[in-house]
């Protein structure tokens, strides 16, 4: 799952994934984005939790730009 936040955001994001993946949450990347003050964020998640990550990322934080997910089982 490939996302892009707002800089500030970067902290609430990861606690929320922790959050809601716990220990199915197998990596998380996160690099500068060429926008100025935005971050590009690369979870890996099982498959099942992708669409709860989603939902719960989108509820809380919705300057965020999901820009592609891929299933893992």
């Amino acid at each position: 799952m490939h996302l892009t936040i707002d800089t500030a955001s970067v902290t609430g994001a990861r606690r929320l994934a922790m959050r809601v993946c716990g220990e199915a949450l197998e990596f998380m990347r996160i690099a500068r984005d060429r926008q100025e003050g935005r971050m590009q964020v690369w979870l890996c998640v099982h498959a099942a939790l992708a669409g709860a990550v989603t939902y719960a990322l989108r509820q809380q934080l919705p300057g965020v730009l999901l820009t592609g997910a891929r299933g893992q089982s």
